[in-house]
């Protein structure tokens, strides 16, 4: 084992004497309240002085208004339900208890057989009361859900720690990350759990759990011996939570594998006592409660909304829940005046308000985006300064694929089009081949014609223009284009769409 001295656990005295005597729990940083929690969370970007910096410095500089945060009530919200939900699961599974320790020696075996575990009494007894809670993340994309996870999981609690005690030495990875793969396969995120666990690993021990499981690419080892690996890997690591994101792609999985990977959720929380949070699109909260055998370990469902702009917030009651609720918007645009890399910066007023959330939605996806666009494009042509006017055309040039999207936002009818929403983002990352897969399952499977198909054809062309692409991607997005072509050429009766903004 290599020890890195950042990774050495360091241990404080829980107020729980039940959780005292738990070095799982103990080693756990302690909670955080929620001022100083919101005062970690809040970061803006800090602004050089512009006068000598070239236009492509402040180009650069412009692109960080992603990194503007403004924490809410939902950061706190998330941050308490994730730190319990690891301590709860921590409960069951105090490694210095002498029945857990043996549980673990035999569970760590990958040749063992939990069902045989099971008859001979040597797995706990876990009833409804004590078996481990999960988390589900939900919302549509671009409302800052990756965001979340990434400073509250990643900013705020350990990845991995190495326990130096006594009575215990072995190394604790308080969380994994793996993305549900865009097949859906359960043979894929297995793979990809195991090279978070080799991840979680990096600098502490030198292990290779990926290459063990697929040793070439043509050839694996059966689902069903990854996955008891898997799960002896949970034990012998002591793994707090399991992050899995773009959890709605399991929608597109095989039906078989679909209920399996539901049954591998199941288990680990029936066996293992190790929770999930699952994050995705509201598509998945509804299959996640439907199918699975016991409703409440599909998961306590966290939706993240759009923000809500509430018009001439002053004269609102300031301990009101609708003043609250407005507030959260007006930070957050107010942190993007602060924001400005132009030479002639603008004034916050109602207007831009206004305007700001009528083309965003309050989806801070858009917002942060935009405001980038339209300071990049003021910088490009000399303008420097922003106009209403020229920020509607940065939104018609920047935003053409999730118009649509965004006009059935607007009149609560965004259902099959919020699709659109995500695959901007793939494209937006770079992730070419997943977000040309994504918009060729969306065409084939939703019911739009007309406009709506004409805007998503003016988005391919741009595309394609915009991106580096293979010669199969070239084909791909053809392909698309036919079919948009043939669509935007019938209009249903009573299908209209708001597309001019």
């Amino acid at each position: 084992m290599m020890k890195n001295k950042s990774n050495l656990a360091r241990y404080r005295v829980p107020a729980l004497v039940e959780h005292q005597t738990n070095p799982l729990i103990c080693a756990l940083p302690n909670y955080i309240e929620a001022g100083r929690l919101s005062a970690l969370i809040n970061n803006m970007p800090k602004l050089p002085s512009l006068e000598n910096l070239s236009k492509n410095d402040r180009i650069a500089l412009a692109k960080q208004t992603r990194k503007i945060r403004v924490p809410t009530k939902i950061f706190v919200d998330f941050y308490n339900a994730i730190y319990n939900l690891i301590v709860v699961g921590y409960e069951q599974r105090n490694p210095c208890e002498p029945y857990v320790t043996e549980f673990h020696y035999d569970v760590a075996e990958a040749d063992c057989d939990i069902s045989e575990l099971k008859r001979s009494g040597k797995l706990p007894s876990f009833n409804e009361d004590t078996t481990c809670e999960h988390l589900i993340l939900t919302g549509m994309s671009g409302v800052g859900k990756t965001a979340l996870k990434d400073w509250v999981l990643k900013m705020l609690l350990p990845k991995t720690l190495v326990h130096t005690r006594d009575d215990f030495d072995e190394i604790q990875i308080v969380q994994i990350h793996a993305e549900m793969p865009h097949d859906g396969r359960r043979g894929t995120l297995l793979k990809n759990l195991f090279a978070a666990i080799d991840k979680a690993l990096e600098g502490i021990e030198q292990t290779n759990y990926l290459e063990k499981v697929q040793p070439k690419l043509d050839r694996s080892a059966d689902i069903g011996s990854m996955e008891k690996f898997f799960k002896s890997l949970c034990i012998k690591y002591h793994i707090g939570i399991i992050v899995i994101d773009e959890f709605q792609n399991i929608e597109v999985a095989p039906k078989d594998d679909k209920a399996k990977m539901r049954q591998l959720f199941d288990s680990m929380s029936n066996e293992l006592n190790v929770p999930f949070l699952k994050i995705g699109t509201p598509d998945c909260l509804t299959l996640l409660m439907t199918k699975f055998r016991h409703g409440r370990r599909a998961g306590e469902p966290i939706e993240v909304l759009p923000y809500m702009r509430v018009p001439n917030l002053a004269a609102q009651p300031t301990t009101s829940k609708l003043a609250k609720l407005g507030r959260d918007w007006t930070n957050l645009v107010n942190s993007l005046f602060h924001f400005q890399v132009i030479n002639e910066p603008i004034e916050y007023s109602e207007r831009w308000d206004e305007e700001l959330y009528k083309l965003s939605c309050g989806i801070p996806y858009v917002l942060f985006t935009l405001w980038q666009e339209a300071q990049i494009d003021a910088i490009r042509t000399g303008k420097e300064t922003l106009t209403l006017t020229q920020l509607n055309d940065v939104f018609r040039r920047r935003f053409k694929l999730i118009k649509t999207a965004l006009s059935a936002l607007r009149t609560k009818r965004i259902g099959q089009f919020q699709d659109l929403l995500t695959i901007a983002q793939l494209f937006d990352k770079n992730e070419v081949e997943a977000a040309i897969k994504r918009l060729n399952h969306f065409v084939d499977n939703e019911n739009f014609t007309g406009s709506a198909a004409t805007d998503i054809l003016m988005s391919v062309d741009e595309i394609e223009q915009s991106c580096s692409l293979t010669e199969p991607q070239k084909q791909k997005l053809e392909k698309l284009r036919q079919k948009l072509k043939q669509r935007s050429m019938t209009v249903k009766a009573g299908q209209v769409y708001e597309n001019e903004v």
